[in-house]
């Protein structure tokens, strides 16, 4: 009979400590829950006032009768509890795909690290996209064979596919790209009207430091009618 007692004794304590090892459990869960989801609150709050920067940023480009000038600046603004950091930069000054030579683009892959067998396979690989029609998406450059995620983050800011031009906009590109396609900038710089197709960069931070990154290529339309004064080419969160 004490055998038994004994037995069921330590059945009992065996299911006491089970329960408290499972309420445990149970509790940092719902720990985890809820700070994952005021992380999420926090996070969309910090994204929404991103997207109140892209629109800040169209009001500055569309400004009459001083527009905002794409020319890679950072702008710092204030909006609520947030601070914004916005950068606004002309797609002509990058390399487009669509219509640059081939060998301009081997060039530059080259230059942001690539092997030349490598760049020219690549370069190849481009080529055989556009036999069957323009690209529509720069995420189309991770299909070349051999593509890795550091070559391709490296050619991105390089690259685009709305700019309509042959080469980089002289005027507009940057430095490194020049340098890397062998370019130079002119000597005097050829006047032309404001940007149409732009790469707005805006980085909002909450007063708690959540903070939230919003990329977005546009192309601006003031008298396109529609409910907007542009449209979304590109849009990276």
């Amino acid at each position: 009979m004490t055998r038994q007692c004994g037995a069921a004794l330590i059945m009992v304590l065996w299911a006491i400590a089970l329960l408290g090892l499972m309420t445990g459990s149970m509790v940092e869960i719902l720990r985890l829950e809820n700070r994952q989801s005021a992380f999420e609150l926090q996070h969309s709050r910090a994204l929404l006032a991103a997207e109140a920067g892209l629109a800040l940023a169209v009001e500055g480009l569309l400004a009459y009768p001083a527009p905002r000038v794409a020319d890679g600046r950072i702008y710092s603004l204030p909006f609520e509890q947030a601070a914004l950091s916005i950068t606004v930069s002309s797609e002509r000054g990058k390399l487009d795909l669509n219509l640059a030579a081939l060998d301009s683009f081997a060039r530059l892959a080259h230059g942001l690290g690539a092997t030349v067998e490598q760049a020219q396979q690549w370069s190849e690989g481009l080529g055989q996209q556009r036999s069957t029609g323009p690209l529509k998406t720069l995420e189309q450059l991770q299909q070349l064979p051999g593509m890795d995620v550091r070559l391709y983050d490296r050619l991105l800011p390089n690259i685009t596919l709305w700019s309509g031009l042959t080469q980089p906009d002289l005027d507009v590109a940057t430095p490194e790209l020049l340098a890397l396609l062998k370019l130079s900038r002119p000597k005097v710089a050829i006047a032309r009207g404001p940007d149409s197709v732009v790469n707005v960069h805006v980085l909002a931070t909450l007063n708690n430091q959540v903070s939230a990154s919003l990329e977005t290529v546009i192309f601006l339309s003031p008298q396109g009618g529609g409910p907007r004064p542009y449209r979304v080419l590109r849009w990276k969160e």
